[in-house]
C-alpha cells in the first residue's frame, strides 16, 4: 500500500477526503493545499498517489503532473463537463499515470480509482527496485561518517562497521543511508 497525498485547495475538504481514505485502510501521510506543498511531499516520499482537483491555488493538475516524480500516479476529481477536455489535454506519455473521477463522486468509485493508481505506483516502484540505485555524494558521506563513528566508538574494523550497517538496514527495512543517519544521531 502506497502513500497518498491529498491535495485540495480547501483544508476542510482535504481533511474529509483523508478521513474517507484512512477509514478505508489507506495511509495518507500528507494533506496539502497547494501544488508546491504537494511536490515537496512527493519528492520526500518518491512513490505513491496524489488525489487532487483540477486546479490548486498555485498550479493546475497538468503542471503538477509534469513536475511529479515518476513514481507517482494521480487521481483527479473533475466536474463531468470537464472530463472530455481533460483527456484531450493529457500527454500520451502520462496517460497511464492519471485517472479522472467525475464530481460529485461515489465513495466506492473513489476507492477503486485509488486502488488502480496504487497498483500502477506499486508496479513502477518494483521496476525501480530492480535497477541498481546509485548513492548521492551526501549519502556516501553519511555512510562513511557512520562507519567511522562505529570504528572509533566500538573498535570495529571498516568491514565489520559496514556489515553492522547492512544488518541494521535489513532488520529495520530502512535504506543503508537512513540507517547511517540513525547511527550518526546515536553516536555523535
Amino acid at each position: 500500500m502506497q502513500n497518498i497525498i491529498v491535495a485540495f485547495p480547501k483544508a476542510e475538504g482535504g481533511r474529509k477526503l483523508k478521513n474517507i481514505l484512512t477509514q478505508s485502510g489507506w495511509y495518507v501521510p500528507a494533506t496539502v493545499v497547494s501544488g508546491n506543498q504537494t511536490l515537496a511531499r512527493a519528492n520526500e516520499l518518491r512513490y505513491g498517489t496524489v488525489l487532487t482537483v483540477s486546479r490548486l491555488p498555485d498550479m493546475t493538475w497538468i503542471d503538477l503532473l509534469q513536475n511529479l516524480p515518476e513514481g507517482f500516479s494521480m487521481v483527479i476529481l473533475l466536474p463531468e463537463n470537464q472530463m472530455e477536455n481533460a483527456r484531450t489535454v493529457l500527454p500520451d506519455a502520462s496517460s497511464k499515470r492519471v485517472t479522472f473521477l467525475p464530481l460529485p463522486f461515489v465513495v466506492g468509485n473513489l476507492l477503486e480509482s485509488i486502488r488502480e493508481a496504487d497498483h500502477r505506483a506499486e508496479t513502477i516502484r518494483r521496476k525501480d527496485k530492480t535497477r541498481p540505485r546509485t548513492r548521492s555524494p551526501k549519502e556516501d558521506a553519511a555512510i562513511r561518517q557512520a562507519k567511522q563513528l562505529l570504528m572509533d566508538s566500538r573498535h570495529m574494523t571498516e568491514n565489520a562497521a559496514h556489515h553492522y550497517l547492512q544488518r541494521r538496514s535489513m532488520e529495520s527495512q530502512d535504506s543503508l543511508y537512513e540507517c547511517a543517519q540513525k547511527v550518526i544521531l546515536m553516536l555523535s
